[in-house]
């Protein structure tokens, strides 16, 4: 079991990937939710210790398979936890699961 796999399956200590949003300000005054992934490091009682710089992560392999399991990492940690806003990231927090994953 590679390390990737060991950190999605307890969903616990280790960095992660976080579904996340931004509001943007349209033309007409209103604003819109843009989501994306960043990653996020959690520490042993599963709270939010450092995240990245970046709400927008890409994937990323050495190989077409490593690319792969990076994709479905991002995917099952996605599915893992509700959406926060990115701007309301803190130290400490804990995220709410999906209820389809608990």
């Amino acid at each position: 079991m590679s390390d990737k796999e060991k950190r999605t399956k307890h969903g616990k200590h280790g960095w992660h990937y976080l579904s996340v949003y931004k509001e943007t300000p349209n033309t007409n005054g209103k604003t819109t939710k843009g989501y994306s992934l960043c990653e996020v490091y959690l520490d042993k009682d599963g709270k939010l210790e450092y995240w990245t710089e970046s709400h927008q992560m890409s994937s990323y392999g050495k190989s077409a398979d490593e690319l792969i399991e990076d994709l479905e990492m991002m995917l099952t940690d996605a599915k893992m936890w509700k959406s926060e806003d990115f701007e309301s990231l803190v130290s400490g927090m804990k995220f709410k699961k999906n209820k389809k994953q608990q």
